[in-house]
């Protein structure tokens, strides 16, 4: 296991999140789960073949190509195991040239063979009706060496981390993969608005309304139970409340702000210069890196309360 920070800095690394957990295939299984971490690799099971060959798998196939092109260029993995510690992550990079198909008995919890796609071209088949009846198959690659990371420092690394098996990052890639290139190799982590989760997007909209009503206070915790409605507070003329998102423009979100036009105070807190469409022109539209600026304001609280959310260490 390697420190925080001591990797090799690569340019253009492509960055993946692995998530070990699932209800079927020997994922599931936390004996899998802790050979897979301790052996230093990740896997799929995704249908019972001992093969790379995407087009063999009717449900999986990308999760397939996605372990293909990690080993044919630089991958930097995010990985995740469900059975083992949950506030835990490692990052590591993938070895190139180091795909391999176990054949795992659940039942006696042994891997009974394993065969290197590399080293034995040709010889799926064969591999796999010698074990398919009494054997599932794990299609993996070797991580070089694994690097922990806890939640309390790096909490974008949650955020982004999706319910899927094996996935890469749909929004903000750039930004996203440079954070993880940081933390990997123990560089400075890049101060934008894309590395805070929602909550702590929520956070600072909600101390820009503090700022801008003097009397302004939260009549419920941020997040609240309101869908789409993340803000609800008052000040001493009127409530407020407030839509903060980063990501998507979703009807429903703006349709829900817009019913909140007449009886309050409304905010729309989205990304860049522009509003949605559909939006009231009662409401307000604020951009969230307007606000991320205004808390990175030099020498104030509120520029204090932000690097601690952005996890830097020296305040």
């Amino acid at each position: 296991m390697i420190e925080v920070g001591k990797g090799e800095l690569c340019e253009d690394w492509n960055l993946r999140f692995v998530r070990h957990a699932g209800s079927g295939g020997p994922n599931e299984k936390e004996w899998v789960q802790r050979w897979l971490f301790e052996s230093n690799r990740i896997g799929i099971h995704c249908g019972n073949f001992a093969s790379f060959n995407s087009n063999r798998y009717e449900n999986g196939s990308k999760n397939i190509e996605y372990l293909n092109n990690s080993v044919r260029e630089e991958t930097l993995v995010v990985a995740s195991y469900s059975n083992l510690q949950l506030r835990k992550k490692y990052i590591g990079l993938v070895e190139p040239g180091s795909r391999e198909v176990h054949a795992i008995d659940l039942e006696d919890r042994s891997v009974v063979a394993s065969r290197s796609i590399e080293e034995s071209r040709g010889e799926a088949l064969e591999f796999e009706e010698r074990y398919r009846d009494f054997c599932e198959f794990e299609k993996t690659v070797k991580i070089a060496e694994w690097m922990e990371v806890g939640y309390e420092r790096f909490k974008p690394l949650w955020h982004w981390q999706t319910r899927r098996t094996l996935h890469g990052v749909s929004t903000d890639y750039d930004i996203k993969r440079q954070y993880v290139e940081a933390v990997f190799t123990g560089g400075e982590t890049p101060k934008n608005i894309a590395v805070l989760t929602n909550d702590d997007q929520e956070y600072i909209a909600a101390e820009w309304l503090r700022n801008l009503y003097s009397s302004f206070r939260l009549d419920a915790p941020v997040g609240g139970n309101l869908q789409y409605i993340d803000i609800l507070g008052s000040s001493e003329e009127q409530r407020v409340v407030g839509s903060v998102t980063y990501s998507s423009y979703e009807e429903s979100r703006v349709e829900a702000l817009n019913s909140y036009v007449g009886e309050s105070e409304a905010y729309f807190f989205g990304k860049g210069p522009n509003p949605p469409e559909d939006l009231a022109e009662e409401a307000h539209y604020v951009s969230l890196d307007e606000v991320f600026d205004w808390m990175d304001s030099e020498n104030t609280r509120r520029q204090e309360s932000l690097h601690l959310l952005l996890g830097y260490e020296n305040i």
